[in-house]
């Protein structure tokens, strides 16, 4: 199975402040090309002294992924006004932060992922009323991420600055950022038929979802974490502090499931009752 996919969206002078007023307006797009190729074998093998037969299936798996957002952001005609009057309940008088109209920040999220895996399944009939099914994959993941700032408004001079650099949230400190997974998943589970369309099953399964980078302005930290405005820790009265680590870990998860279904008045009505206890 090869397959190629390729999305793309765009929006031009939004409103990123959802609001009557002309304050925060911006242009955003996003695209990602991803290629995947899989190749799977499956066959069924004859009744031996172990089973009565079993189906099989074995399959290699890689995809690719490119992909980039960016950013820009204007303040609008009225954002000067509006931060004035909202800061000043701060002890920020007028003068202070600077939002006079115009582009203050470009932002750039390019990232790229690999994957690769292998996987085998069989189902076992072992009489013709009990069977079992097992699986195992392994899986690699490669990421790349980073947070670019081509631009972001240094014209003003402390005590004079940008509202979010005054109000120490940007910018973040930009990161170039890896991040990589390996892991073996797997399920196995025994099936059992009582009667015809009566059956009852009992299966353990091991889920894997791979870690990988936060694409944020804001996941390496706020302006605190920036090492550019560490000599603006006095005026902006912060520490300075080392960049946060942008990466998040991967989830695995271990379920249990027991259940039976069954099928009764003449086959005109079904249930299927479960439980199960997921830990993650």
């Amino acid at each position: 199975t090869t397959a190629y996919r390729v999305w793309a969206e765009s929006q031009r002078g939004a409103d990123f402040d959802f609001s009557g007023a002309d304050l925060l307006n911006g242009n955003e797009a996003f695209k990602t090309h991803q290629f995947s190729q899989e190749f799977t074998f499956d066959g069924k093998a004859g009744e031996t002294s172990l089973f009565k037969s079993a189906n099989y299936l074995l399959g290699v798996y890689l995809a690719h992924e490119v992909l980039l957002g960016t950013r820009q952001l204007f303040w609008g005609q009225q954002a000067q006004t509006y931060w004035n009057l909202a800061l000043a309940p701060l002890g920020i008088p007028p003068g202070i932060a600077e939002a006079s109209p115009g582009l203050w920040s470009s932002e750039l999220y390019p990232a790229d992922d690999k994957s690769y895996a292998t996987f085998a399944h069989v189902s076992l009939k072992f009489t013709d009323q009990f069977g079992a099914l097992a699986g195992i994959r392994y899986s690699k993941e490669i990421k790349h991420g980073a947070f670019q700032n081509p631009f972001f408004d240094h014209s003003a001079v402390p005590p004079v600055l940008p509202v979010f650099t005054l109000l120490g949230v940007q910018p973040g400190p930009t990161y170039n950022a890896e991040h990589s997974d390996n892991s073996i998943s797997g399920t196995a589970g025994f099936q059992y038929d009582f009667a015809p369309g009566k059956m009852g099953y009992l299966t353990y399964s091991r889920g894997f979802k791979a870690g990988g980078i936060n694409l944020d302005n804001n996941a390496g930290g706020l302006v605190a974490n920036n090492p550019a405005y560490a000599a603006f820790g006095a005026a902006l009265r912060f520490v300075p502090a080392a960049p946060l680590d942008p990466t998040y870990r991967p989830e695995k998860i271990d379920g249990v499931e027991a259940g039976f279904k069954a099928d009764y008045l003449g086959g005109r009505a079904r249930s299927n009752l479960a439980l199960f206890y997921d830990k993650i």
